[in-house]
Protein backbone atom coordinates (compact mmCIF):
# COMPACT_ATOMS: atom_id res chain seq x y z
CA UNK A 1 0.00 0.00 0.00
CA UNK A 2 0.98 3.32 -0.54
CA UNK A 3 -0.08 6.87 1.49
CA UNK A 4 -2.04 7.70 -1.76
CA UNK A 5 -4.57 4.71 -1.02
CA UNK A 6 -3.55 4.86 2.39
CA UNK A 7 -5.37 8.69 2.14
CA UNK A 8 -8.33 7.06 0.18
CA UNK A 9 -8.76 3.54 2.11
CA UNK A 10 -9.12 6.19 5.45
CA UNK A 11 -11.21 9.19 3.85
CA UNK A 12 -8.66 11.36 5.01
CA UNK A 13 -8.83 14.90 3.28
CA UNK A 14 -5.43 16.91 2.23
CA UNK A 15 -6.78 20.01 3.45
CA UNK A 16 -7.33 18.90 7.01
CA UNK A 17 -3.63 17.65 6.47
CA UNK A 18 -2.78 20.55 5.88
CA UNK A 19 -4.83 22.59 8.72
CA UNK A 20 -3.24 20.27 11.44
CA UNK A 21 0.35 21.14 9.91
CA UNK A 22 0.63 24.56 8.75
CA UNK A 23 2.20 22.18 5.30
CA UNK A 24 1.37 24.16 2.32
CA UNK A 25 -1.17 22.09 0.28
CA UNK A 26 0.62 21.35 -2.72
CA UNK A 27 3.98 20.12 -0.52
CA UNK A 28 1.75 17.60 0.57
CA UNK A 29 0.33 16.75 -2.57
CA UNK A 30 3.59 16.69 -4.07
CA UNK A 31 4.59 14.34 -1.42
CA UNK A 32 1.45 11.82 -1.71
CA UNK A 33 1.94 12.01 -5.62
CA UNK A 34 5.22 11.01 -5.43
CA UNK A 35 6.63 14.60 -7.25
CA UNK A 36 8.64 15.18 -4.20
CA UNK A 37 10.45 12.18 -2.60
CA UNK A 38 9.86 12.18 1.28
CA UNK A 39 13.35 11.98 2.05
CA UNK A 40 14.15 15.19 0.06
CA UNK A 41 10.98 17.05 2.28
CA UNK A 42 12.97 17.52 5.78
CA UNK A 43 12.68 16.50 9.01
CA UNK A 44 10.03 18.90 10.30
CA UNK A 45 7.81 18.29 7.52
CA UNK A 46 8.27 14.36 7.87
CA UNK A 47 7.48 14.20 11.97
CA UNK A 48 4.50 16.60 11.44
CA UNK A 49 3.06 14.78 8.54
CA UNK A 50 3.62 11.31 10.51
CA UNK A 51 1.84 12.96 13.15
CA UNK A 52 -1.23 13.80 11.32
CA UNK A 53 -1.45 10.45 9.47
CA UNK A 54 -1.60 8.88 12.61
CA UNK A 55 1.43 6.58 12.02
CA UNK A 56 4.61 6.07 13.43
CA UNK A 57 7.64 7.74 11.25
CA UNK A 58 8.89 4.19 10.51
CA UNK A 59 4.99 3.37 8.88
CA UNK A 60 4.67 6.73 7.47
CA UNK A 61 8.30 6.60 5.50
CA UNK A 62 7.22 2.83 4.00
CA UNK A 63 3.76 4.57 2.99
CA UNK A 64 5.23 7.41 1.41
CA UNK A 65 8.11 5.73 -0.51
CA UNK A 66 6.07 2.99 -2.01
CA UNK A 67 5.07 3.61 -5.32
CA UNK A 68 2.44 1.60 -7.43
CA UNK A 69 3.92 -1.74 -8.65
CA UNK A 70 6.02 -1.24 -11.62
CA UNK A 71 5.26 -2.91 -14.77
CA UNK A 72 7.64 -6.39 -16.19
CA UNK A 73 9.30 -5.00 -19.32
CA UNK A 74 11.95 -7.08 -21.73
CA UNK A 75 15.12 -8.05 -20.10
CA UNK A 76 17.55 -4.95 -20.07
CA UNK A 77 14.94 -2.57 -19.42
CA UNK A 78 13.87 -1.15 -16.21
CA UNK A 79 11.22 1.71 -15.47
CA UNK A 80 12.12 4.40 -12.41
CA UNK A 81 10.01 7.17 -11.10
CA UNK A 82 12.63 10.21 -9.88
CA UNK A 83 11.31 13.56 -9.26
CA UNK A 84 7.87 13.01 -10.31
CA UNK A 85 8.84 11.76 -13.54
CA UNK A 86 9.16 8.10 -15.33
CA UNK A 87 12.73 7.01 -16.91
CA UNK A 88 13.39 4.17 -18.81
CA UNK A 89 16.68 2.58 -18.86
CA UNK A 90 18.11 -0.14 -20.87
CA UNK A 91 21.15 -0.32 -23.36
CA UNK A 92 20.45 2.70 -25.17
CA UNK A 93 20.89 4.82 -21.52
CA UNK A 94 17.94 6.28 -19.94
CA UNK A 95 15.22 7.86 -21.52
CA UNK A 96 12.29 10.46 -20.21
CA UNK A 97 9.18 8.82 -20.79
CA UNK A 98 6.62 10.84 -19.16
CA UNK A 99 5.49 12.72 -15.92
CA UNK A 100 4.36 10.68 -13.12
CA UNK A 101 0.51 11.44 -13.20
CA UNK A 102 -2.44 9.32 -11.98
CA UNK A 103 -3.33 8.45 -16.00
CA UNK A 104 -0.05 8.00 -17.15
CA UNK A 105 0.71 5.77 -14.05
CA UNK A 106 -2.37 3.32 -15.86
CA UNK A 107 -0.81 3.26 -18.93
CA UNK A 108 2.52 3.30 -17.93
CA UNK A 109 3.45 -0.38 -19.32
CA UNK A 110 1.95 0.83 -22.37
CA UNK A 111 3.90 3.50 -22.81
CA UNK A 112 7.11 2.00 -21.92
CA UNK A 113 6.20 -0.70 -24.68
CA UNK A 114 5.71 1.64 -27.15
CA UNK A 115 8.88 3.28 -26.61
CA UNK A 116 11.11 -0.09 -26.98
CA UNK A 117 9.14 -0.99 -29.70
CA UNK A 118 10.00 2.50 -31.51
CA UNK A 119 13.98 1.38 -30.37
CA UNK A 120 13.53 -1.71 -32.13
CA UNK A 121 12.29 -0.25 -35.09
CA UNK A 122 14.54 2.13 -35.52
CA UNK A 123 17.48 -0.52 -34.84
CA UNK A 124 15.82 -2.62 -37.72
CA UNK A 125 15.64 0.79 -40.09
CA UNK A 126 19.25 1.88 -39.79
CA UNK A 127 19.75 -1.83 -40.23
CA UNK A 128 18.04 -1.99 -43.23
CA UNK A 129 19.84 1.14 -44.51
CA UNK A 130 23.20 0.48 -44.37
CA UNK A 131 22.02 -2.61 -46.42
CA UNK A 132 21.45 -0.29 -49.34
Amino acid sequence: MNIKKYIKENGIKLSDICKATGIPYTTIGDIVNGKTDIDNAGVRVFMKLAEAFSLSMDEFYRLAKETAPTPELPDGYSLKIKNGKYYISGTNGTSYLCKNNELNAQYIKDIAETYISNIARKARMDAWETML
